[in-house]
C-alpha cells in the first residue's frame, strides 16, 4: 500500500500529493484550523496561520497542507504565476464556493488566470456513500435544479460539485484530475469519519513550490 497517491507531474517546480492513513505529516508546513467554511488564506512562510479551509502561496519551500477524512482535499497549481493552493472541501464550504473562492483569492494576490490552473481532487466520500438530507440537498439547486424540491435523503457528489463550479470560474475541462477512490468504501487505505467515527484518524494533502 502506498503512502502517498501522486497526480501526473505537470512541471519540476511543484510537487503534490494526498496521503492515505499510512502517511506521516512532514515536520514543517503551513495549515490551518479548519473550521468547514470558505476562508482562504495567504502565506509566505511555514505554521499555523489561523482560521480557514484553504491556503495559497507562491512562496519557494513553503508546503501548503490540509486535513481530511472524508472532505474533499483539492489542489491547485498556477502553471502561469507558479502559485499553488491547497483546499478542505467539506459539503458546507462547497455550497459556499470555496474553489471559486481560492481562484478569486488567487487571482486578487497574484494575478492568477482560471485557464492556467491546473487541479487535482483526493480521495473523499463518493455519491455512493454519501447521503444527505433535503435540507442539506437543497443548498445544492444551482447545481440540480431538482434538489430545490427535495423531500426525501438524497446522495451529493463533491466532486462534481467542485469541478462544475470551478469549470463555471475558468478552469479548463482538460485541467481537472478526478480520483476514483471513495473514502467510506474504498478500503482500509483511508480514515472516514462517517465509517469510523471519532476513531478515525486525518489524511494530509499538501502542495508545494520547490525551492
Amino acid at each position: 500500500m502506498s503512502d502517498w497517491l501522486i497526480p501526473e507531474r505537470k512541471s519540476d517546480w511543484f510537487s503534490w500529493g494526498f496521503g492515505t492513513r499510512a502517511a506521516a505529516a512532514p515536520s514543517e508546513l503551513a495549515s490551518v484550523k479548519q473550521v468547514h467554511g470558505s476562508v482562504i488564506v495567504p502565506v509566505t512562510q511555514v505554521g499555523f496561520a489561523g482560521e480557514g479551509d484553504g491556503l495559497i502561496t507562491r512562496t519557494p519551500g513553503v508546503t501548503l497542507g490540509i486535513k481530511t477524512a472524508d472532505c474533499l482535499p483539492i489542489l491547485m497549481v498556477d502553471m502561469g504565476q507558479r502559485v499553488v493552493a491547497a483546499i478542505h472541501a467539506g459539503w458546507r464550504g462547497t455550497a459556499q464556493g470555496i474553489a471559486c473562492g481560492a481562484l478569486t483569492a488567487m487571482q486578487q494576490n497574484f494575478e492568477t488566470k482560471p485557464v492556467d490552473v491546473v487541479v487535482a481532487m483526493g480521495p473523499a466520500i463518493g455519491k455512493c456513500c454519501f447521503e444527505v438530507g433535503a435540507e442539506v440537498a437543497r443548498q445544492f439547486a444551482h447545481f440540480n435544479g431538482e434538489w430545490r424540491y427535495a423531500t426525501e435523503k438524497c446522495h451529493l457528489d463533491l466532486q462534481a460539485i467542485n469541478a462544475w463550479q470551478m469549470r463555471r470560474a475558468g478552469v479548463l475541462p482538460k485541467n481537472i484530475v478526478y480520483n476514483e477512490f471513495c473514502t467510506v468504501c474504498g478500503g482500509e487505505q483511508f480514515w472516514s469519519y462517517r465509517k469510523e467515527g471519532e476513531r478515525a484518524g486525518r489524511m494530509w494533502s499538501m502542495v508545494k513550490i520547490e525551492g
